[in-house]
């Protein structure tokens, strides 16, 4: 059980997993949560993978609408004055898949 001020706070749950996330918005200020969605609910989540914030602050990385990261991604659930909470971090970019839109030819 951790203590913030006077609220006590208890990890329920804590799990590592590999999912495919859309990107919604990339943020570009150190610090700042970027969103995503998983195909069933939209939520922020901070990037902690500084190989690939590297490659984004250099500009080697990206983005597009449709982009998909495929990321290992930790999710603790815990519990704080009898409600829940949900937070997730990324902790490895595995993979950028860039959405390719095929363009007419006429």
């Amino acid at each position: 059980m951790v203590r913030f001020g006077e609220v006590a706070t208890e990890v329920l749950t804590e799990n590592v997993i590999k999912s495919y996330l859309s990107l919604e918005s990339a943020v570009f200020k150190d610090g700042n949560k970027w969103k995503f969605w998983d195909g069933q609910s939209g939520f922020h989540a901070a990037i902690e993978d500084k190989e690939f914030l590297a490659r984004v602050e250099s500009g080697d990385e990206r983005f597009g609408k449709g982009d998909v990261l495929v990321v290992e991604m930790r999710i603790v659930q815990s519990s704080s004055a009898g409600s829940f909470k949900i937070e997730r971090s990324i902790l490895n970019v595995l993979e950028h898949r860039i959405q390719f839109q095929q363009k007419s030819l006429l």
